[in-house]
């Protein structure tokens, strides 16, 4: 290609090229191959960086000093396989699918709905890029968005649909001379060298409209979209016939993405429980204070959450509020979600933002959504969090969680009498006629699925509309089968295949056959082709258009894309990236025609399970799933959909082990070997044992070998791991393994206790606990470890003939660390506590003796202590905020028997833990951590505080203290009144460093427990000089009586101008999960008085 590229250097810049380059263009797209259009625009205020391969995929794609030129064909000036240009027909029809079509549609990312897009010198018989490629880009614009130059008659005729629905603006004459015409005219300005890069999104905060800056933008686009305030601009008026088909527009395609110009006509009907969501959300934005956990909007399908979420997401956005809309089905990880979400928070709260809406139509479990907010949380960054679920079936159990995972608000799916006639009255003055039709059908708005009835009972513009749901499958299969024997499209032997043979390779009889019996009957291919959008789309999710392709082997990529997008019942849906996906209309309306036509749950996963087969990995050898592999995520969240958390719970349950070995197969046969997919495969085989046997139904003879192989697994997959390089999301996925690797162990154990196989017990359990005991060191209040812990345990107890004295040592283990995870600072969820009355239940039942005390004490155990602790206050609450003379009695009766004991129980932490404990009520009447109690004092002396100091040191001793965030704090709040300044200050350093992702953090973690206190229990008053103030309102005292700095927010000051060097008024020093802060004085007056 060396030839090639120097002879086209040779080539003369064409006069009209070197005058159309004077204008600011923000990207280039070109069907050429040479440099000249390279060499044409680069100036000197403007760099032209080559775009050859999707490989190659820059943020700043529409950065206009550096102007992007994207070669669709390839370049010759490249040299790499996915760069260089074609040089026959099967390379290029091979580039045209791998790398130009993907590479064109980034085009309506690119230029947005507020871009234009212009097409000159293109010549439809020769060029290399087609019109229907072209077609396809066209179609996604809207209207009036693109204007092609040099228009002859023949590109008139191809693109006549186009042109005459508006897509397409024609000038006759090419893009020069308009330019050089608009020059003269002063309507175009040349040769402007722009300014640093903005976005063309505008966002209104307060009473002020400020651009979003273009790199922020373009992170915030691949995940989220921003709502723009130009939306809310007033509308062109459109006709009663336009007003009709925009109106099934949305209701048929508002649940796959948002359209907003429907909220601003007023299609949506507000259901009850959006108005309590909504004014929820608003008192949440005025709080100063940071949120302790996200909302979850939670229902069965059907019941309108994805519309309320848009509607919430729009309302609060027309109020001067930022925000952020997340729609279901985003491949991009969370860690980048994450990033974006924390830059956009940071930027709007320098920007004059209380707090940002983050309204997230994930539908994940309510603890997905608490991870990502803890973790944007603990790093002060200020957002309400509203995500969607399926229905929790335990409301009470979130709503009146002590460790506050969630605020739940439910979507009910039934309409009541008040919201239907509201309905009837809202579309009484958008859509008369329509609304005549609810009246009509005013009963079946009381079904359980009424948003698709919505759809279906609309006025027949189309043909199908008002065809029932089965009907209208049938219909679509025909209409697919007539398409694609239009277009020639053949299903069968893959491209690869066929080329093998013609090359000469023979191929087995029986697998051509195969190929022959399962692909060449037409009825059967386009069944299947439906199996495997609407299965996945009954659980939500939309498939990628290459899986689909591959699996049912179809040649004819794009014009397969047009039949499908062409009809009714699919949705094509292209993200950011240029990845094209396939879902249904509706996911109920997939779950209707999957019990209608597919044979059940066994055909359901089956079908799972071919696309599953062909599946292709892009990246290899890595421990994650990459961006790129877009076919191993949707697998991933296909095979967790399948499972026992999936949306349909266990539908799927007697097929947990099929899945769980198709897993395998792809793990031995087509080394994909990831460890999250590792964790699903090791699940569902213990999920498949747990449901059997609650059940009722027989285990399978292999019971033992299938644990046992689960539990290999693991094991090596947790080592493997751990031996990559370290990141926040590899330490929580080993953390799940192991996790997962204690259920199956426990799973193992009561299997074996259950039908007498003989096994080590002691060794098994003991392997067990020290598994979990990993994740809690770490985490005291891991929830799923805790829970774990208990189950484990109870079954244990109640299944074995171990001796009374292990019993004991197990039983007292368990309610220990329940114990500690209950009483940090972040507490534990309802279904622990319960797990907590069951051990106390069977501890009501055994009786430690005194004989078994002695025992336990001689043999070095100091479990019988801590049985007597537990004993003597089982029945009081943790939750108390405060506690009676009587409680308060008993605890003092604990710290004087452990007290008594403290050269032998100093041994054992949870002895330790339960003295501090203990000693603390019995000083200050108060748990030591609880929400209420904000801004306490504590009434200690010099030597309280040193007495507190040595059961922290002794706890330190024995390792329990460095990863213990709630007991480092109360390490750090010792030190410093004991005037310890570094030491103090290092603690509360070692405390940001601690995982906080788990149960742990969200809001609790700026909570500002206590006070500096003097003796007598009163805050102490502190002075100081400002030492600084950064302009993200943040600032730095330095402090009189320690000579330390202290950080202080001005705005909690009220003071209009707070300057370095300016003395403060006397403040209180409080602490909170993050440092030490200054804190006005009325804080605490208001608190108290």
């Amino acid at each position: 290609m060396a030839w090639m590229h120097n002879l086209s250097q040779k080539i003369a810049i064409p006069h009209w090229m070197e005058f159309v380059a004077k204008f600011d263009w923000s990207s280039i797209y070109t069907s050429t191959i040479d440099e000249t259009i390279s060499r044409a625009f680069q100036n000197d205020w403007r760099t032209v960086p080559r775009i050859s391969s999707t490989n190659n995929n820059p943020s700043d794609q529409t950065n206009r000093r550096k102007l992007h030129c994207t070669y669709l064909f390839g370049s010759i000036v490249d040299t790499s396989e996915n760069e260089i240009p074609p040089f026959n027909e099967e390379d290029y029809e091979s580039r045209l699918e791998d790398e130009a079509y993907p590479l064109l549609s980034r085009i309506r990312q690119t230029i947005t709905p507020l871009g234009t897009l212009v097409i000159d010198t293109y010549d439809p018989d020769n060029d290399w890029l087609k019109p229907k490629q072209l077609r396809l880009i066209i179609k996604k614009l809207i209207k009036g968005q693109t204007f092609l130059f040099s228009a002859t008659d023949s590109i008139k005729e191809i693109f006549s649909k186009e042109i005459r629905e508006g897509k397409i603006i024609v000038f006759d004459e090419p893009l020069y001379h308009v330019l050089k015409e608009g020059e003269k005219l002063g309507k175009v300005s040349l040769e402007n060298i722009p300014s640093e890069e903005l976005s063309q999104i505008y966002i209104d905060i307060g009473e002020n409209t400020i651009n979003v800056p273009s790199n922020l933008w373009k992170t915030i686009s691949q995940f989220a979209e921003i709502i723009d305030c130009s939306l809310f601009f007033e509308t062109k008026q459109i006709t009663k016939l336009e007003n009709e088909i925009e109106f099934q527009q949305f209701i048929a395609s508002s649940s796959n993405f948002p359209i907003w110009s429907g909220y601003i006509r007023n299609y949506p009907f507000e259901r009850d429980y959006e108005k309590e969501l909504q004014s929820l959300v608003l008192s949440c934005l005025k709080k100063k204070s940071i949120d302790e956990c996200p909302i979850i909007l939670h229902g069965q399908t059907g019941s309108g959450k994805t519309i309320a979420l848009q509607h919430l997401a729009f309302n609060v956005s027309k109020l001067k509020h930022p925000v952020l809309f997340i729609r279901n089905g985003i491949q991009t990880d969370f860690a980048t979600i994450r990033s974006g979400i924390e830059d956009f928070c940071e930027w709007t709260q320098k920007i004059g933002a209380n707090k940002l809406l983050v309204v997230w139509d994930g539908m994940f479990q309510p603890n997905v959504y608490q991870k990502q907010f803890n973790i944007l949380s603990n790093r002060g960054k200020k957002t309400v969090f509203v995500g969607s679920s399926y229905h929790l079936e335990e409301e009470k159990e979130y709503k009146y969680s002590s460790n506050n995972e969630c605020i739940p608000i439910e979507a009910p799916v039934i309409l009541t009498e008040c919201e239907i006639n509201n309905l009837i009255l809202h579309f009484s003055t958008i859509y008369p006629d329509f609304s005549k039709i609810l009246k009509t059908n005013r009963g079946k708005l009381s079904s359980d699925n009424f948003l698709v009835y919505l759809y279906r009972l609309l006025p027949p513009s189309r043909s199908n509309i008002h065809l029932g749901i089965v009907s209208e499958t049938d219909r679509a299969k025909s209409n697919i089968r007539l398409a694609t024997a239009r277009k020639k499209i053949t299903f069968g032997t893959s491209i690869f295949k066929s080329k093998l043979v013609e090359a000469g390779f023979s191929l087995p009889d029986d697998y051509i056959e195969d190929e022959k019996i399962n692909y060449f009957n037409s009825s059967d291919v386009f069944t299947t082709l439906f199996h495997y959008v609407m299965v996945p789309g009954r659980l939500g999710q939309k498939v990628p258009f290459d899986l689909i392709q591959r699996t049912i082997k179809s040649n004819g990529y794009y014009e397969l894309l047009e039949i499908l997008e062409n009809e009714d019942l699919f949705v094509v849906i292209e993200e950011n990236d240029g990845n094209l996906f396939i879902s249904p209309r509706h996911t109920l309306e997939a779950k209707i025609i999957c019990n209608w036509d597919f044979g059940g749950p066994e055909n359901e996963v089956g079908y799972c399970l071919k696309l599953m087969d062909s599946v292709h990995i892009i990246n290899y050898g890595l421990s994650h799933i990459s961006d790129e592999d877009i076919e191993l995520k949707f697998i991933l969240e296909l095979v967790k959909n399948l499972g026992p958390n999936g949306p349909e719970k266990e539908r799927y349950k007697e097929y947990y082990y099929k899945i769980s070995q198709k897993l395998a197969e792809l793990r031995k046969e087509k080394s994909i070997i990831i460890p999250s997919l590792i964790l699903q495969e090791a699940n569902l085989s213990r999920e498949y044992i747990r449901t059997k046997s609650q059940s009722g139904f027989d285990l399978p003879e292999d019971t033992e070998k299938i644990l046992n192989n689960s539990i290999e697994l693991l094991t090596n997959a947790i080592f493997n791991l751990g031996r990559t390089r370290s990141s926040q999301s590899k330490n929580n996925l080993i953390e799940q393994m192991t996790v997962e690797l204690a259920s199956i162990k426990s799973t193992k154990i009561i299997h074996c206790l259950q039908n007498n196989i003989e096994f080590d017990i002691s060794n098994e359990y003991k392997s067990l606990f020290s598994d979990l005991d990993k994740i809690l060191n770490k985490s005291t209040n891991d929830e799923h470890a805790l829970d774990v812990y208990g189950w484990s345990t109870i079954n244990i107890i109640k299944n074995s003939s171990l001796p009374e004295i292990e019993k004991t040592k197990m039983l007292t283990q368990a309610l220990n660390v329940i114990e500690v995870g209950e009483t940090s600072a972040f507490g534990i969820n309802e279904r622990i506590i319960t797990r907590k009355m069951s051990l106390f239940k069977l501890m009501g039942e055994e009786e430690l003796s005194k004989d078994l005390f002695d025992k336990l004490r001689d043999n070095g155990s100091r479990i019988g202590y801590l049985w007597r602790v537990f004993e003597n206050t089982s029945e009081i609450s943790n939750k108390k905020s405060q506690y009676t003379d009587n409680e308060v009695e008993k605890f003092k009766e604990n710290c004087q028997f452990l007290e008594k004991n403290r050269s032998f129980i100093k041994e054992d932490s949870g002895c330790l833990f339960q003295l501090l404990k203990s000693w603390w009520i019995m000083k200050t009447t108060r748990p030591i951590f609880n929400k209420e109690n904000e801004r306490q004092t504590l009434p200690f002396s010099d030597d309280d505080w040193s007495y507190c100091l040595g059961i922290l040191e002794d706890l330190h001793q024995l390792s329990k203290l460095r990863d213990n965030a709630s007991l480092m704090y109360i390490y750090g709040i010792v030190n410093f009144h004991l005037k310890k300044y570094e030491t103090s200050r290092n603690a509360f350093k070692s405390i940001a460093h601690l995982d906080f992702e788990y149960g742990g953090g969200g809001g609790r973690r700026i909570i500002r427990y206590y006070l500096a206190s003097t003796e007598d229990g009163s805050p102490k008053l502190y002075n100081g000089r400002i030492k600084s103030v950064s302009e993200d309102n943040k600032g730095l005292i330095q402090v009189d009586e320690t000579r330390k700095d202290i950080i202080f927010f001005p705005r909690d000051f009220r003071e209009s101008s707070l300057n370095e060097g300016d003395q403060m008024e006397p403040f209180h020093i409080a602490f909170n999960f993050i440092s030490p802060v200054a804190d006005p004085v009325r804080h605490y007056e208001l608190k108290h008085n």
